[in-house]
């Protein structure tokens, strides 16, 4: 697939079969990030790969909860969320590692985020290269406690993002694009 392909062909799949993700189609997807540009070329990630089912039930029955006692969820939406999650085969967390970053400041951290944002991308694009289905999510923002209790994550890191990966289970949905984005030397 050329990159053009890789790029406008690129669809959110929410959807899997049950046919596991191979490790090694996994590492390339998180060399992929690792790959992305970063500010200062700090790199201030560590991606996490789940694919344990025992774990990714755990998380997910966690999250439904967490998502239903705060109010940001109703029990039908969690229970979407607890679906997709243990029904996805493999899942990366981004990660921002604040230590990394050159100065501890708000500038530095929007930053780190955004340089965390580019690896997601990447791996998105990797993952369409090498024929999986993927979708992100930014449930780690809601969950954060939860993630680092269950997956050791230390304070001093903060999950930014989930990509669910795995086989698609039909079709995606053709993507319609805004036409009034783009502006030219000037708004």
């Amino acid at each position: 697939m050329d990159c053009n392909d890789a790029i406008f062909s690129r669809r959110s799949v929410r959807k899997f079969t049950s046919e596991t993700v191979n490790d090694a189609i996994i590492q390339k997807i998180l060399l992929a990030g690792a790959s992305a540009p970063s500010a200062h070329n700090e790199q201030p990630w560590h991606f996490i790969a789940l694919n344990n089912e025992e774990i990714k039930k755990r998380l997910a029955q966690e999250m439904m909860v967490a998502y239903i006692a705060s109010g940001k969820a109703d029990e039908q939406r969690a229970r979407r969320s607890y679906d997709m999650t243990i029904n996805t085969p493999a899942i990366i967390i981004g990660c921002l590692d604040t230590r990394l970053l050159k100065y501890q400041n708000e500038l530095e951290y929007k930053m780190g985020v955004q340089s965390l944002a580019a690896a997601a991308e990447n791996m998105l694009i990797a993952a369409n290269c090498l024929g999986l289905g993927a979708f992100w999510r930014a449930a780690p923002w809601v969950t954060t406690g939860i993630m680092r209790g269950l997956l050791g994550i230390p304070d001093y890191v903060e999950p930014q993002w989930m990509i669910h990966l795995g086989y698609a289970a039909g079709e995606p949905r053709e993507k319609s694009l805004r036409s009034d984005i783009n502006h030219w030397n000037h708004w």
